[in-house]
């Protein structure tokens, strides 16, 4: 029951959150992407909108753990490979989280 908008470019999604961050519920990410990483992409994105639920995926656990995760403002944790079940699980906790 989701409407899902996909960038293969994180520079991209960025460019599109910023035009209209209000069209935006949720936002799931990787950590490693090229250009702007999952982490800057979410720290740009939570200076313009510091309620907005972000779910970080993950294979590099080296870059970040799920408590650094935590503190840098993601909502969600995951390490690949992601099965569809939690990912469901994870955005409906994130979206529960974040509602007013």
């Amino acid at each position: 029951g989701y409407r899902v908008t996909t960038y293969t470019s994180s520079v991209e999604a960025l460019e599109r959150f910023e035009f209209n961050p209000q069209d935006f519920d949720l936002i799931i990410t990787d950590a490693v992407m090229p250009s702007l990483s999952g982490i800057e992409l979410t720290k740009r994105v939570l200076k313009t909108r510091p309620d907005m639920p972000v779910i970080l995926c993950t294979g590099h656990s080296e870059l970040v753990d799920e408590t650094e995760a935590f503190k840098l403002g993601f909502s969600e944790f995951l390490r690949k490979p992601v099965r569809h079940n939690e990912l469901a699980v994870a955005a409906e906790r994130a979206l529960t989280l974040a509602a007013p």
